[in-house]
């Protein structure tokens, strides 16, 4: 960027450009250091990262086999794959004491001291670290990459001091965080023809504030006090460089950004330093924006549209800043609705790159057993090319997903996939009884469609068996086993129709290639892995190796995050996502030294960032146009602002005149909500479906009946338009899978005991058994339904036995059928009744079992829960198939919980069940005879009460849209 600069200064002539090195910083980690080029013998080369995070991991889980009783092996006995994170965050422990160049000794001073019992545990730990890493680095020939830096800076120091420089010199951008940079910045600035120039001094502070720094690490000018002290200069030494002095409209932003982050111990002379300077606050907060989004969904809406404006004024550059790349991504999407691609300056992790996805999706497959959520992803992902070339493909994937991978699947692996496969198509083309419930669309398939199905799992077996069964296995293997058969598996799975994989191609490939290059030439460093310790590190791998685009895609737009927005200016800026948490970030939990620990060794505080990030924000606040965002919610959790616009708030509000007020609402956020409405929303009306007469159904069950009751619409969708919902992928088991386990076990339970001997209870528990332990994969099902099942046969054995004393017989399970004429229609009535006693003195019982709510009185009574006495009414009318017509003496509902209380038996209603019979019918008549009329609407109903719900299709009603027109209107919906 630099270079480029200097190329347009000159005007595009031939010209020797000076030579540019970036230095190695702290706070700019992700430069490389360019000295690292000009060898020197008697500095040893930099141990490598993976290396080192191996030989960290090695140490941990020596320690912890060692002492299992502490936090630390129970953390890695409860978290697989912790280790490697550990090992991450240790190694950059010993990075701060390497640049800071402070022994690992300086741990011993912490021995013996008072700290909590877990820290004490870390600090036996540490001192293991202390000694054994020095003497494998020493063995090896070795030093951290962090020790070796500074030892190069300090050789280049040393060189000035004794050589001095060949020409001019200039030191910029850098806040002398490291030790040995501050150093060669001394040495640099001390030199004839040398400069420093440091970025964002504040000169106009006042000395109280600049003397209180000292002790405040979260201050933007905290680096330069101890950098100015380490250069042996005053503050009143530095100058503005020529040509560089601010206007009057920059003097009066830099002396409100100065007053917004005084420091805490001289807050007290706010008022006397804002009295009487409105006129300087106003001019300060010219070309200043306080936008408040309502979610990051808004914010990066409205950061679109402030960019995509500035490209209509000429010669405006702007720039997004923020430290969220979540945010930066959203942005990006939203800009492509005009056409404008952005690349993030920032970078992508690889974990977000479409080949690190693919990769992870691999690993979290191999870990869930074969998952059919993860299955489903891996299949839907760009990269998947399995078959990808064959005519149908995506239908075939439909077709998969339909008949594998929805409905309760337990996951077994390749081989539970094949067994699924082979049960299903038995299933759907012989008619055996499958477990679970079946789409109604799998019957449609034909034989074809199977074999294709089939075909395709060999295919992606052939592939996939040997990494899926690597990660299934659940034993130790080394790392290079792991990586060559996650990537055979990978690269088959992605090979385009020229035989090569997608992995490696483009930028993101040369990013993953290095990275796994780098892992396999070090494998012979790391112990051997479980499956979950090597998805860990791969994962954490791809989420700290970064994607950088080459070149800018737009030269007057930029996303970029802070450590690239130190290095540039521009007339406007956005400053986004300045919420509490996320600028600053919060600073980090260290696992292994504490706060006072790491004040006792002389280490920095960890508010060192959130000083350094403060420094971002005067940067950046210091621009001509300046636009500030925050979301007042992220993911749906209320958040605050940052600090900062709430120091910014305290300072307009100090004193006692008036102040220009900071918006909370912007016209952006009402444009932002006009651009996707487009033209005047239409107001939304229920919908009204009139099928004809010969496309409404004839036969309706009792359940059915009940559900055109309480939502006609429903009925529409579902037996008109044939619309059924699919079931979720890895859908679990739900309360309506445990009602039908618990009829089922009672019906075959019936079926075998006619007579209720001595042991109905085994015979009970034992069809119970048989038919729940096909689903004790399940946990919830082992530990909660089956004990509730076993108490739910105590209770229900205890009432059978009442139950049967004035009981010669009983009917399970029966179905009815019975016609009713409407006109010129005819309707036939269906039910199957879960069970009918044939009572001894010659009337019938009705049990109706329920494992959930019972209905209410009044919904039976009042015909919006008519199942039980419509079945009434068929059994009066001898419509069960193998009950003889009789009258009904009892309607009863039996609700089966196996809670405290297992079981609660109540009766349908108050009246007599012949009247209430005799009601249901009468509305039933009426009903049929609404809809046996053309004009006679499928209402979609916005349920509200207790009789019924909206279902599966509230979405196909749209019932938002005329519920919100109905609202906006004043109408009741």
């Amino acid at each position: 960027e630099l270079s480029r600069i200097f190329l347009e200064l000159g005007g595009g002539n031939a010209a020797i450009l000076p030579r540019i090195r970036p230095i190695g910083d702290v706070d700019e980690h992700d430069f490389i250091l360019s000295h690292a080029d000009e060898l020197d013998p008697a500095i040893s080369p930099a141990i490598a990262p993976a290396v080192r995070q191996f030989l960290l991991a090695r140490l941990i889980n020596e320690w912890a086999d060692a002492h299992p009783e502490t936090g630390l092996a129970r953390a890695l006995m409860g978290f697989p794959g912790q280790v490697f994170a550990l090992a991450r965050s240790l190694a950059a422990l010993v990075d701060s004491f390497e640049t800071e160049e402070i022994s690992l000794d300086e741990i011993e001073r912490l021995m013996g001291a008072d700290f909590p019992e877990h820290r004490l545990a870390m600090l036996d730990f540490l001192a293991i670290v202390r000694k054994r890493l020095p003497e494998e680095l020493e063995r090896r020939g070795l030093i951290g990459r962090a020790a070796r830096r500074s030892l190069l800076l300090s050789r280049e120091a040393a060189h000035f001091e004794k050589h001095g420089s060949d020409g001019p010199i200039i030191a910029a951008g850098s806040t002398g965080s490291i030790r040995a940079t501050a150093n060669l910045l001394r040495v640099i600035a001390r030199l004839e023809e040398g400069a420093v120039a440091l970025p964002g001094l504040d000169l106009s502070m006042d000395e109280a504030s600049w003397q209180s720094i000292a002790e405040e690490p979260g201050h933007p000018q905290h680096g330069f006090k101890q950098l100015l002290s380490v250069l042996g200069v005053d503050r009143k030494d530095v100058s503005f460089y020529p040509g560089s002095e601010l206007g009057p409209a920059a003097q009066a932003r830099l002396w409100l950004a100065s007053e917004i982050m005084r420091p805490s111990e001289t807050s007290d002379l706010w008022w006397p330093s804002l009295a009487h300077r409105s006129d300087d606050i106003r001019v300060a907060m010219g070309g200043v924006e306080l936008i408040e989004a309502a979610d990051q969904r808004e914010e990066a809406r409205v950061i679109a549209m402030i960019m995509r404006r500035s490209l209509e004024l000429e010669g405006r550059n702007i720039r997004l800043i923020t430290p969220s790349r979540r945010l930066a991504r959203r942005v990006r999407a939203e800009l492509r609705r005009w056409s404008i691609e952005l690349a993030d300056l920032a970078g992508e992790p690889c974990s977000q790159t479409q080949g690190g996805a693919f990769l992870r999706l691999l690993l979290d497959l191999g870990l869930s057993r074969f998952s059919p959520l993860e299955f489903a992803q891996l299949l839907k992902h760009p990269f998947f090319r399995l078959c990808a070339g064959r005519p149908g493909f995506t239908s075939l994937l439909c077709v998969l997903e339909i008949a594998l991978l929805r409905g309760a699947v337990e996951p077994k692996g390749l081989f539970g996939l094949r067994s699924l496969l082979a049960e299903r198509m038995r299933a759907a083309t012989d008619g055996e009884r499958p477990r679970g419930r079946l789409h109604p669309s799998l019957a449609r398939l034909t034989g074809a469609d199977w074999r294709a199905i089939s075909d395709f799992v060999e295919r992606f077996s052939a592939a996939a068996t040997p990494f899926l069964d690597l990660m299934a296995e659940n034993r130790h293997a080394p790392l290079e086993t792991f990586i060559r058969t996650h990537l055979q598996c990978a690269e088959a799975l992605t090979r385009s129709g020229r035989g090569l994989s997608l992995l490696w191609q483009g930028e993101e490939g040369e990013v993953l290639s290095d990275l796994f290059a780098d892992l396999l030439g070090h494998a012979a460093e790391a112990p051997a892995l479980a499956p979950a310790d090597y998805a860990a590190l791969v994962a954490g791998e791809l989420a700290a190796h970064v994607v950088r685009p080459s070149t800018e895609d737009h030269p007057r737009l930029a996303v970029m995050g802070l450590l690239e927005a130190r290095l540039l200016h521009s007339e406007s800026v956005v400053l986004a996502g300045l919420n509490h948490g996320l600028w600053p970030a919060e600073a980090e939990i260290d696992p292994w030294l504490s706060r006072p620990m790491k004040a006792q060794v002389n280490l920095s505080s960890p508010d060192r960032r959130i000083g350094l990030s403060a420094h971002d924000f005067v940067h950046g606040f210091l621009s001509p146009a300046v636009y500030i965002t925050y979301s007042r919610k992220i993911d749906g959790v209320p958040t605050v602002p940052s600090r900062w616009i709430t120091r910014l708030e305290a300072v307009l509000n100090a004193g006692r005149e008036p102040r220009p007020a900071l918006p909370r609402s912007s016209p952006w956020l009402a444009w932002a909500v006009e651009l996707d409405r487009g033209e005047a929303r239409k107001t939304a009306s229920p919908p009204r479906p009139k099928p004809p007469l010969a496309a409404r159904p004839h036969v309706l069950s009792v359940t059915r009946i009940e559900k055109l009751i309480n939502n006609p619409y429903l009925v529409f969708a579902e037996n008109i338009l044939g619309l059924e919902p699919l079931d979720p992928l890895s859908k679990r088991l739900s309360a309506a899978d445990r009602g039908s386990l618990v009829h089922e076990a009672l019906h075959d339970f019936a079926k075998s005991s006619a007579i209720l001997a001595e042991d109905a209870l085994e015979r009970l528990l034992a069809a119970g058994h048989s038919i729940f332990s096909p689903w004790f994969y399940d946990p919830q099902v082992q530990a909660f339904w089956w004990p509730q099942f076993q108490r739910i046969a105590h209770w229900f054995i205890d009432h059978e036995r009442r139950w049967r004393r004035d009981c010669h017989g009983q009917h399970c399970e029966i179905d009815a059928s019975s016609a009713i004429r409407i006109g010129d229609r005819e309707f036939i009535i269906t039910a199957r009744a879960d069970r009918i006693d044939a009572r001894r003195d010659g009337t019938m019982r009705i049990i109706d079992y329920k494992t959930g709510q019972l209905p209410s009185l009044k919904a039976v009574e009042e015909g919006f829960a008519p199942q039980l006495p419509l079945e009434a009414w068929l059994l009066g009318q001898g419509a069960f198939s193998g009950c003889p017509a009789c009258e009904v003496s009892e309607l009863t509902f039996v609700r089966l919980t196996g809670g405290q209380t297992p079981g609660e038996v109540r009766q349908a209603g108050n009246g007599a069940p012949a009247e209430i019979a005799r009601a249901a019918h009468q509305g039933l008549c009426k009903l049929l005879s609404g809809y046996a009329l053309p004009d006679t609407p499928y209402l979609a109903l916005d349920v509200d009460d207790n009789y019924g719900s909206a279902g599966d299709i509230y979405h196909l009603a749209r019932t938002r849209e005329w519920r919100g027109s109905a609202e906006a209107a004043g109408e009741a919906p």
